[in-house]
């Protein structure tokens, strides 16, 4: 009976588990992209490429729906409006790379390195401005990243509490969000100070426990959103829309600019 159970307990978490073609070589992908074309862009969906080095490739338009990516090095290469719904990102190294406008929506990119150093670089780090998140699971250090206009309706930034990730939290210090699209957005416990949000829109997320020291929320949409026990020192809310706003135990709000 114990075996008959083992057997099926196994069997379920292959079914479950997401299924890819066969690994693909570093040959093949330089092949399908030079012969790709606007009209008919390199399909690599649902292909396996763990741990390539795909550094300075260009992967403009592309499809990688699906794509297991993990571990890939993507320093430097262009993924700007390539189809990345789905893909594994988990460990890729995003030094420099560009994923402007790029369709990121249902992916998980956990731990990636997007510096070459523990200290953040300003020059190094991605650009995803334009991207879509929608519904993406992330934990990551992604600060000073272009995010400008992004799209992350639905998302999850993990702030740490994740057992398989240990103390890990996702920190998008100085990041540009500006004009970005967050409602309903997982945020809690993750840092985001000196982060510009201006005139984003941010009705319903939940930022509770949150670093926000010296963020800019100027114009923002804050309806319903949920602060409580986060640290607004220094924070700007100037002109923004915060009916319903949750600030219960939050730290710093006599420094804060803009509060009612």
């Amino acid at each position: 009976m114990l075996i008959r159970l083992t057997l099926l307990a196994l069997l379920s978490i292959a079914l479950c588990a997401p299924s890819y073609a066969a690994p693909v070589t570093i040959r093949q992908i330089v092949e399908a992209l030079a012969k790709a074309t606007p009209d008919h862009p390199a399909d690599f969906s649902g292909f396996d490429m763990t741990e390539l080095d795909l550094s300075g490739i260009d992967f403009k338009g592309a499809k990688l729906v699906g794509a297991n990516m993990f571990g890939v090095d993507l320093t430097g290469a262009n993924l700007s409006h390539a189809n990345l719904t789905h893909a594994n990102l988990s460990r890729v190294t995003i030094i420099r790379a560009n994923f402007s406008h790029a369709d990121l929506t249902e992916t998980t990119m956990y731990l990636p390195a997007a510096f070459s150093t523990l200290t953040a670089i300003p020059s190094e780090a991605p650009n995803f401005e334009g991207a879509i998140f929608r519904n993406a699971h992330i934990l990551a250090k992604l600060c000073w990243s272009n995010m400008i206009g992004a799209d992350f309706t639905g998302a999850e930034f993990d702030g740490g509490r994740n057992r398989l990730h240990g103390p890990a939290r996702t920190d998008l210090t100085g990041v540009q969000l500006m004009h970005a699209n967050l409602p309903n957005a997982k945020l809690a416990r993750m840092v985001l100070e000196m982060a510009d949000l201006s005139q984003a829109n941010l009705a319903g997320a939940d930022l509770n426990h949150s670093v926000l020291d010296s963020t800019k929320f100027t114009g923002a949409k804050l309806d319903n959103a949920n602060f409580s026990d986060a640290d607004l020192t220094d924070a700007d809310l100037t002109g923004a829309s915060m009916k319903g706003i949750n600030l219960s135990g939050a730290e710093g709000l006599t420094k804060a600019k803009g509060l009612p």
